[in-house]
């Protein structure tokens, strides 16, 4: 896996940075925004039984989110296992927390599986953290996206492109954090893409029958997919060399 990075996503960086990012979303569109209710109904289907607002939860959207999750934590758990510094630990240490505690928000700690599958509706009020309602009368998800757009302008679009100064680059190039410029292209297109599904909404292609589609509320869940993606193509970078610094 170390190489992998180098040998396979370097080799096509364009193809990788970008097509499968376009392709993704593309693809996930298509069937939400085609205005047929059977391949809408694969993106939210429609589950008799279970609250409205736990349906998307067994769509390809969501599914490909928890996938693209539980991959990301495999590959840091690589990383983590070949650290030897203890600096270098902690850092994979916390990512793989940070991400553990996403993956657990992103199906709510499997209360949802658990009324499926035995058909019982569990009477919680609140099944996250991220859709808690703060003091300021916003969801915590508010805040999260906030601080997730600022993170991924900063780290995936602004440094790589910092890292092309010179001499400024040179002394970036010797940390292997410092992500490539291919980054910056990803986080141009995920932004775009991101306003394109609002759009397709905004216009009602997503209305089928006069009713509206399930993602009405949640159509930055297109733009999460992105973001993870985006983190997998980081982790594999981060992992193909022994140390980050």
């Amino acid at each position: 896996m170390n190489q992998y990075f180098d040998q396979v996503v370097m080799s096509k960086p364009i193809f990788f940075f970008g097509f499968v990012l376009i392709g993704i979303n593309a693809l996930l569109m298509s069937f939400y925004f085609s205005g047929n209710s059977l391949f809408q109904s694969l993106i939210v289907p429609t589950l008799t039984g279970l609250d409205q607002s736990s349906w998307r939860e067994f769509g390809l959207l969501e599914m490909l989110q928890n996938v693209f999750l539980v991959i990301l934590l495999v590959i840091l758990i690589y990383g983590l296992i070949r650290q030897e510094k203890v600096l270098d630990k902690g850092l994979y240490i916390f990512a793989v927390f940070v991400f553990t505690f996403l993956f657990l928000e992103e199906i709510d700690y499997g209360l949802h599986y658990y009324e499926f599958v035995t058909g019982d509706t569990l009477e919680i009020d609140q099944r996250n953290w991220h859709n808690e309602v703060g003091a300021d009368g916003h969801q915590n998800t508010r805040k999260i996206k906030r601080f997730s757009d600022f993170l991924m302008v900063v780290t995936f679009f602004l440094l790589p492109l910092l890292s092309l100064i010179k001499p400024l680059g040179r002394r970036l190039s010797r940390f292997n954090f410092v992500p490539v410029i291919y980054f910056s292209m990803s986080v141009v297109l995920a932004l775009i893409l991101s306003k394109v599904a609002h759009y397709f909404n905004d216009a009602g292609f997503a209305i089928i029958n006069g009713v509206q589609g399930k993602l009405d509320n949640n159509i930055s869940e297109f733009r999460e997919t992105s973001i993870y993606y985006i983190y997998i193509l980081y982790a594999l970078q981060l992992v193909r060399k022994p140390s980050l610094f």
